[in-house]
């Protein structure tokens, strides 16, 4: 797939399959209202994981969505006096 075309499917929750938005280990991807936990991060990972398993075969059990929350702004170093 050529990337100058590509287009993420899953840019919108709501395009997400059940069957992934179900799946206990892609669970964590969503928050209760249904909206991705990390909405720049996760439709990519999401991307990646339907390729995995539509064209590779790769189980859904074999997957592992570790979702990892990044403070809003990153701390500045103290300098030390």
């Amino acid at each position: 797939m050529p990337f100058s075309d590509f287009a993420n499917p899953f840019k919108n929750p709501a395009d997400v399959p059940e069957e992934y938005r179900q799946h206990p280990r892609l669970q964590r991807l969503f928050q209760p209202d249904g909206s991705f936990t990390r909405p720049l991060e996760d439709p990519v990972s999401l991307w990646a994981i339907d390729v995995l398993h539509r064209e590779y075969n790769v189980p859904l059990e074999g997957v592992h969505a570790k979702v990892v929350r990044q403070s809003a702004a990153p701390s500045t170093p103290q300098r030390a006096s």
